[in-house]
């Protein structure tokens, strides 16, 4: 009989290595006494037997998944952990596809062991309560633990504390084996600790906290029992309270549902607002723009209004020619309370530049007038505006339009071309072509400029801005030409779209 003894640290290293020099000798499971350093073997009488014949052992065919269990099975609290596995590679050495059955026994088996293991990995992750060491000389904080695992989980599971609480020292003693962190040093020791007892002034702070998070509305018991079971309860300080918190629940509940609000909030009716409907697109109620900046102001004809610091409105000469339209307000615009001004409007402005277009000369504003976004971490992302509120935002829209009557007006992106052209075809086959509607004035499309601030590559970019100067261009000459006639575009039903190119368009005109 051969006698393999697996180091107490290191423990799964210490297992494959033997593993591996036993497939080597040719070693069968039957041949093998498998101990835990330090545990004494049941048969002190057992002799050395002979080794089998050699077999062609080839580990490189042993699953990765055997090797992912193997590291669970032996924290195993089971005294015949390390004979159940090595079984297990024998039998996957000769059977690869071994894995393939799981109504195999020692398959089975393995995986109900490294299932309980993972299961007490959590739970030491869950239920370890540090106590901090007040009489601690050490430049560095001192904290100690106690907790009682069902397996030999301490050393595996440490890396989790060690990567959360890596700026102080400490202890996690259990009678299966202890941690220790100082001066970030991890050492362990395998043999059993004695039960730590500390006072803690923080434990109240940590009650109160419990007490005060703890929501009788979503009390699930079976839940709690599962997650939490009672032998834990003895080594939390929380569990005191949890038994008059239970109790309490019910009448925690009635309480919080009698202190409810029983009148709806301001949001909520604003939220409920109907829409207007399109025969009421009229400037009738505006005898200016300022008068309708104004208006627009306290728009609450959607939910955009909740979140956004404020409404953003065009801006620009009452009278422009010109006038170019955007999506909706970013970020910087939102908090500014101006159109274009944040990475898309520093590209804007550069195209002007470029054209020699002077801002002041033209009227900007955006589809929709509030900042519609998504928050993460501390920023603001911007999030597409829905149809329903497009359709609400048009009415100032459509109402700009009216009073600024301008010769030309700049879609710029799928929102502002959509909205204008009631055509959602492809973008980069309309840009640069005038259209007509029934409803507003000449349309030209072209590209959003954060469409190519995102460009994916800078042939792309440069190919997109080009396109982008060449469409402004296009739109001062129409906006600004005497050459044209001043009459009205031809009045074609608002699903129809006429698109001509615009030097046939300027030689009809």
């Amino acid at each position: 009989m051969i006698y393999k003894i697996v180091s107490a640290t290191d423990t799964f290293g210490s297992w494959r290595n033997l593993a591996r020099d036993s497939l080597r000798q040719g070693l069968k499971p039957s041949d093998i006494v498998w101990s835990l350093e330090g545990a004494t073997s049941n048969d002190l009488f057992a002799s050395l037997g002979e080794a089998g014949d050699a077999m062609a052992a080839d580990t490189r065919k042993v699953p990765r998944h055997f090797l992912e269990l193997a590291r669970n099975c032996v924290c195993h609290s089971d005294a015949e952990r390390f004979s159940i596995l090595y079984e297990l590679l024998f039998e996957c050495v000769k059977e690869p596809m071994i894995f393939e059955n799981a109504l195999h026994p020692l398959v089975h088996q393995i995986m109900a062991m490294s299932k309980s293991v993972s299961r007490d990995k959590h739970k030491m992750k869950a239920f370890v309560r540090f106590k901090e060491d007040l009489q601690s000389d050490t430049v560095r904080r001192k904290f100690t633990a106690w907790f009682e695992p069902e397996h030999h989980i301490v050393e595996e599971t440490t890396a989790f504390f060690v990567r959360r609480f890596n700026d102080m020292d400490w202890c996690i003693a259990t009678p299966k084996g202890s941690a220790f962190f100082v001066d970030s040093k991890l050492t362990f020791n395998p043999s059993p600790a004695a039960r730590i007892t500390a006072d803690d002034d923080t434990e109240n702070l940590w009650k109160t906290y419990y007490a005060n998070i703890f929501n009788p509305a979503r009390l699930k018991l079976d839940a709690m029992r599962s997650e939490m079971p009672k032998k834990y309860w003895h080594n939390l300080p929380e569990a005191e309270l949890i038994k008059e918190l239970v109790s309490n629940a019910g009448r925690r509940v009635d309480e919080m549902r009698n202190s409810q609000p029983t009148t709806p909030s301001p949001f909520a009716n604003a939220a409920r607002a109907p829409a207007i409907s399109t025969h009421e697109f009229s400037a009738e109620h505006f005898s200016s723009i300022t008068e309708l900046n104004k208006a627009a102001q306290k728009c609450q004809r959607c939910s955009l209004h909740c979140n956004a610091t404020q409404t953003v409105v065009g801006e620009g000469p009452a009278n422009a020619k010109l006038m170019i339209v955007g999506e909706q307000p970013g970020d910087e615009e939102d908090l500014s309370g101006r159109p274009f001004v944040g990475p898309a409007g520093k590209l804007f402005d550069k195209a002007l530049k470029a054209t020699g277009v002077s801002r002041d000369s033209i009227y900007v504003s955006n589809v929709v007038k509030h900042f519609k976004f998504e928050s993460r971490g501390k920023r603001r992302i911007h999030s597409r505006p829905n149809a329903g509120e497009i359709q609400h935002c048009k009415y100032w829209l459509m109402n700009e339009i009216k009073l600024i009557r301008p010769k030309l007006i700049l879609a710029m992106g799928a929102t502002a071309a959509g909205v204008l052209t009631g055509s959602d075809k492809n973008l980069g086959e309309r840009r640069g072509q005038l259209q007509y509607s029934y409803e507003i004035p000449a349309v030209m499309i072209t590209f959003h400029p954060s469409a190519i601030l995102r460009a994916v590559n800078a042939e792309n970019e440069n190919k997109m801005m080009t396109h982008f100067l060449s469409d402004i261009g296009k739109a001062v000459v129409f906006a600004t030409s005497t050459s044209i006639a001043q009459q009205s575009p031809p009045k074609l039903p608002a699903s129809a779209v006429n698109p001509a190119n615009l030097n046939n368009t300027s030689q009809a005109g």
